[in-house]
């Protein structure tokens, strides 16, 4: 993925592209500065990042799952009337994107637990942590959402399992 750029993704400044671009480079300019004509390109064809660390990247895995849960970024995809497993689904990076109203509403099994959607964009009226308060953990019978928007202006939350001893940087 990274070698391959995605301008939709890496051009906007608050998904933190150029900033991380400039870790890497050792620029000071901040990021309020619009990238230069040198850094575009390195943006756009996904040549940013040292090799090292691509080989690092490309060796994590998309999903994990242990006897408390399936852990995933996004969500699952249905195939037919069941949502697929991770170790099911092709390409496996799809648990990174893939997010719609039918997993959130009609996921059932294992336990899973997932970001990328923010909590305030999901059905509250299904979560039973604090329905009172949306911008909190959601939590249905089969699902937990941990988006709560940190990198948005919103907060960091983490969750230890089994405890379901919950975290929040507010």
């Amino acid at each position: 993925m990274c070698e391959e750029g995605w301008d939709e993704f890496v051009l906007p400044p608050a998904h933190g592209c150029l900033a991380t671009l400039r870790s890497f480079t050792g620029s000071s300019a901040p990021v309020s500065t619009p990238p230069s004509d040198a850094e575009l390109t390195l943006l756009t064809t996904g040549k940013f990042f040292p090799d090292e660390v691509i080989t690092w990247m490309d060796s994590l895995p998309f999903w994990y799952e242990d006897d408390h849960g399936i852990y995933v970024h996004a969500g699952l995809p249905r195939a037919d009337s069941e949502f697929l497993h991770p170790r099911h689904c092709h390409p496996p990076a799809i648990v990174a994107w893939r997010r719609t109203e039918d997993f959130v509403r009609n996921y059932h099994g294992k336990r899973i637990l997932f970001g990328h959607t923010n909590v305030t964009l999901l059905p509250p009226e299904l979560s039973t942590y604090t329905p009172d308060d949306p911008a909190d953990l959601w939590e249905s019978e089969y699902a937990l959402g941990l988006d709560t928007g940190c990198g948005m202006g919103g907060f960091l939350t983490a969750i230890e399992l089994p405890e379901m001893r919950v975290f929040e940087s507010r």
